[in-house]
């Protein structure tokens, strides 16, 4: 079976599928970018070219390989939704559980904000890629 005819399938696991694939998409994202940034820090740094790699490869590149998979996921499947907008999510999840840190004792917990982090983006993500298709059904244009 095609990945392609899953798409096309009506159902539930095609949004699985999709969230599925962008979750992918970030880890790799993250794992490109962080392996980057430690080599373009260099490894005379006394440990922190590891620490700054984490660090840029999850705040930068995980919402960029989000992005990069939303518009993998626009262009080479019939899985219908903007990208630009799904981008625009992402980086408000990342703005958003980064700057409310400190208001919601986020900062207090790493675990927590580490969760909260690799969950808020690829869902609001997600949901910024299907908002016009959304916002179509509920206005009642395609009932």
């Amino acid at each position: 079976m095609k990945i392609k005819n899953i798409f096309e399938a009506p159902g539930f696991l095609k949004h699985v599928l999709a969230l599925g694939i962008l979750f992918g998409g970030g880890i790799a994202g993250a794992l490109v970018f962080s392996t980057l940034a430690v080599v373009a820090i260099g490894s005379d740094s006394a440990g922190f070219a590891a620490l700054g790699g984490a660090v840029l490869g999850i705040i930068l590149g995980y919402p960029l390989g989000l992005s990069m998979a939303m518009i993998w996921l626009r262009f080479r499947t019939p899985y219908a939704g903007s990208a630009g907008l799904g981008v625009l999510g992402a980086v408000l999840g990342v703005l958003l559980t980064i700057g409310l840190a400190e208001v919601t004792h986020l900062n207090q917990n790493s675990d927590l904000l580490f969760m909260s982090f690799f969950i808020a983006v690829p869902l609001l993500a997600f949901l910024g890629y299907r908002l016009k298709l959304i916002w179509r059904v509920v206005s009642g244009k395609n009932i």
